[in-house]
C-alpha cells in the first residue's frame, strides 16, 4: 500500500502535498486535515494577539462531535478541550456534507452568532439544524464544567448580517474569514474577491509557520524519488 509521506506537521497534525495542493487549488474545498492546520495556527496566533475580544477556535473534532444529534451526543467527548478553553472566548465550527459553518459562543454578548455562507434553502435548513445541534450540546459540555461560571441556556441565538457565497466550493474559507473578522460585536466586510489570495496566504502560511516541524522542502524531494 502506497503511503504518502507528510508535507506539513504542526503540533502534531499533518497532512501530505497531495492533500494540501487538493484543498488549496483554485475552486477547490477546503478538507478536514488542512482546517485543522489553519485552526492550531489561529489559536497559536491568538496567544500572543493583544487585541480584544480573545477568540479560540475549538477542533475540527469537537466540532463533529458538537454537530451530532445530542440523543447520540457524548459530553465526555469534549470535556478536555473545551476544559482548556474556558478562560477564552469560544468558536466552534461544524462540518456537514463537506460544508462548513460557524457558531460562536460571544461570552461578551451572551448570545450564540452562527455565521453560514450558504443561500440555498434546503442547505440553510441541513446547516441549521446542524448549529442547533452544537448550541445544544456545548450546553451540555459546559453544564459539567465547574471552572466554567457562564449560564449557557440565557444566551440568545442572535444571526448578525454576513457575507454569504457566491459558489458551491469556498465555504471553508468563508468560515475562516467569519472566524478572523468577527469582532465580537459586527463582522467586517469581504467578498469572494478576496479569497484566491487567502489560498495562497494559508498556503504560505502554513508552510513557513515556525510551529511546521517540517521541512517542505526535503519533503519535496522525498516526494520526488517515490
Amino acid at each position: 500500500m502506497f503511503c504518502s509521506p507528510n508535507f506539513i506537521e504542526i503540533e502534531g497534525f499533518h497532512t501530505s502535498l497531495q492533500n494540501f495542493h487538493a484543498s488549496l487549488k483554485p475552486r477547490a474545498n477546503l478538507d478536514s486535515e488542512v482546517m485543522t492546520l489553519y485552526l492550531k495556527t489561529f489559536n497559536l496566533e491568538q496567544l500572543y494577539n493583544k487585541k480584544k475580544p480573545k477568540k479560540f477556535a475549538f477542533s475540527v473534532f469537537m466540532g463533529s462531535q458538537l454537530a451530532m444529534d445530542p440523543d447520540l451526543f457524548d459530553h465526555k467527548n469534549c470535556e478536555r478541550e473545551f476544559r482548556r478553553a474556558c478562560e477564552n472566548n469560544h468558536i466552534s465550527k461544524s462540518d456537514l456534507n463537506k460544508h462548513w459553518a460557524v457558531v460562536v459562543v460571544n461570552l461578551l454578548h451572551k448570545q450564540f452568532n452562527v455565521f453560514d455562507s450558504v443561500k440555498n434553502a434546503t442547505d440553510v435548513n441541513l446547516l441549521n439544524k446542524a448549529t442547533t445541534n452544537v448550541i445544544s450540546n456545548i450546553k451540555k459540555v459546559a453544564s459539567k464544567e465547574s471552572s466554567f461560571h457562564f449560564d449557557l441556556d440565557s444566551f440568545e441565538r442572535v444571526t448578525l448580517d454576513h457575507p454569504k457565497q457566491l459558489t458551491h466550493y469556498n465555504c471553508g474559507f468563508y468560515a475562516i474569514l467569519f472566524l478572523e473578522n468577527f469582532d465580537g460585536v459586527v463582522m467586517k466586510h469581504f467578498d469572494e474577491s478576496c479569497i484566491p489570495n487567502l489560498r495562497k496566504l494559508i498556503v504560505a502560511d502554513l508552510i513557513k509557520h515556525p510551529n511546521n516541524t517540517l521541512d517542505p522542502a526535503d519533503q519535496l524531494k522525498m516526494l520526488l524519488k517515490l
